[in-house]
């Protein structure tokens, strides 16, 4: 938020009304010409002095700037014909402050002013219940509709709030067409969005020690709208709902545990990173060992992938109740994702319903994700017996930055594979937090045990090379690269990385004709 503007909101708050007509003059130069708030707010301070009378017709301008000429928008004879409290507080600059909320002739001035959007085209902008969700073709989701109809399906105050939300969203979506060219490209449109999103409205990505304890906060529409704080699939679905409203189509891509957007442009990808305020990264940069492709989302699929957040979190609380209930839901908006049918399987198991929770994991063996080298190790124990349904929530508990979590999943799972030697899965899980630990040469120990059971995972390989150069052995270093990379290419994957170790460990030992470990 810029510095006068920061001003003029002080001024307004602490009720100042009269300023000498230089200063006033002066202030009124001062507003940023493309900011219908900032208007607003000056013609409700002044409205009988020339400034608030210019300032009024800027923000009427502003707010009907791209709506075409022959759509017939009254606009009110005050500006606007609501509580100019209430206005004011659709987008407040001070998030801490509570909202104001908007009755019933309010949201139908802001449905008024915003009626030409985009995505007042799309039939899933005027569905009312859930159930009618399931009806809707991938391209006719209205994002932010769904999102807040199934946040509020059995809240006494349902239509409220979502109006609330929606008209919220409508206001940031009239400020980022004030700022437009009528005539502005798509990227364009991207630059104002991140502009106004992330270094106006400062929207962030939350402390560590907030969203990895409730990361279905973060991920929630309204939550995030009001604190300013979102993970990459809150901060996303927030980009998504205003772009549908400016008429900007982004493509959604979904690395493992990640979300980012993406423009196509001028024959290009332009990346749209949502934890780092919009900024454009490479696109392998989100690719690994394992990960060879990425995968893209459509609108209703962002929908599950909300819920599968907060089933994630019901997981870690080990409310799997919950999480069950909420993986279904997901997998009402994402029928045929592998994981979703892996992560219910397994809820399905720990709840007691055994038959159901095999065939969502012999499901996911049979349609496995076709973005990734090797998965699915830990069903193939499961089924092979040699991993037990009671390792399933260590294998998954979270740890935080502290060392005593690490520690105790890392005695948790010490004790299972005490109990489970052939287990491949809990030694890979048990090295992870060794290495999380420092505690390389038991981390070391451990994945060549793991390659005694299973040969398959390039990760591990991986790890082995990496940890082999620090101790020096390059003779196994190579080897363990050599089939770590032989691996990748049978899945027609080339990662960068593997090059970059093949050069540095070229300049310390050149490359062995014959390989051991």
């Amino acid at each position: 938020m810029c510095k006068k503007f920061l001003v003029l909101f002080c001024l307004i708050m602490a009720n100042v009304s009269q300023l000498n007509a230089t200063h006033l003059t002066s202030l009124y130069h001062s507003l940023s010409p493309t900011s219908i708030r900032q208007q607003i707010a000056f013609y409700s301070l002044y409205p009988e002095t020339s400034e608030g009378q210019r300032a009024k017709s800027r923000a009427m301008a502003l707010i009907t700037k791209h709506a075409p000429h022959d759509l017939d928008i009254t606009l009110p004879s005050t500006l606007p014909d609501i509580s100019i409290e209430r206005f004011l507080s659709l987008m407040n600059p001070f998030p801490e402050k509570e909202q104001v909320a908007i009755n019933r002739k309010d949201a139908e001035t802001i449905q008024n002013l915003c009626r030409f959007f985009p995505n007042r085209s799309l039939p899933g902008y005027y569905v009312t219940t859930s159930d009618r969700l399931d009806t809707l073709k991938e391209d006719e989701v209205d994002l932010a509709r769904a999102l807040l109809i199934l946040e509020y399906e059995t809240h006494e105050k349902k239509e409220e709030k979502i109006a609330q939300y929606e008209a919220m969203l409508d206001f940031m979506a009239l400020e980022i067409l004030a700022r437009l060219s009528k005539r502005a490209t798509s990227l364009e449109k991207v630059e104002v969005m991140n502009a106004y999103i992330f270094h106006e409205l400062k929207f962030r990505f939350p402390p560590h020690s907030l969203w990895a304890k409730d990361i279905d906060e973060y991920t929630l529409l309204p939550s995030v709208m009001d604190s300013r704080l979102g993970v990459c699939l809150g901060v996303s679905i927030l980009y998504l709902s205003l772009a549908q409203r400016i008429g900007l189509d982004l493509e959604i891509v979904t690395p493992p545990g990640h979300i980012y957007l993406r423009l196509p442009y001028d024959e290009k990808k332009i990346v749209i990173e949502t934890t780092a305020r919009g900024i454009a990264l490479p696109e392998d940069t989100y690719l690994n060992i394992n990960t060879k492709s990425l995968k893209e989302r459509t609108i209703k699929e962002v929908v599950g992938l909300a819920f599968f957040n907060q089933a994630s979190v019901a997981w870690r609380k080990g409310t799997y109740d919950v999480a069950k209930a909420r993986y279904r839901l997901a997998k009402r908006f994402v029928p045929n994702d592998p994981l979703i049918n892996e992560l219910l399987g397994y809820t399905c198991l720990l709840t007691g319903e055994k038959k159901e929770g095999d065939r969502l994991l012999k499901d996911a063996l049979q349609t496995p994700s076709t973005d990734e080298i090797y998965h699915n190790g830990i069903i193939k124990e499961y089924f092979a017996g040699t991993l037990p349904l009671e390792a399933f929530p260590t294998i998954f508990q979270e740890v935080d930055h502290k060392r005593d979590s690490i520690s105790e999943k890392k005695n948790a799972l010490r004790t299972l594979l005490s109990k489970n030697p052939k287990s491949a899965e809990l030694s890979f899980h048990l090295a992870i937090t060794y290495l999380q630990l420092g505690r390389g040469k038991e981390a070391y120990e451990l994945l060549k045990r793991y390659i005694q059971f299973e040969d398959a995972n390039p990760t591990v390989f991986y790890l082995l090379t990496m940890l082999s150069i620090e101790r020096y052995n390059y003779v196994a270093a190579w080897s363990y690269l050599e089939k770590c990379k032989g691996l990748c290419k049978e899945k027609n994957h080339s990662p960068k990385m593997l090059r970059f170790i093949a050069q540095n460990l070229q300049q310390k030992l050149p490359k062995p004709k014959k390989h051991f470990y």
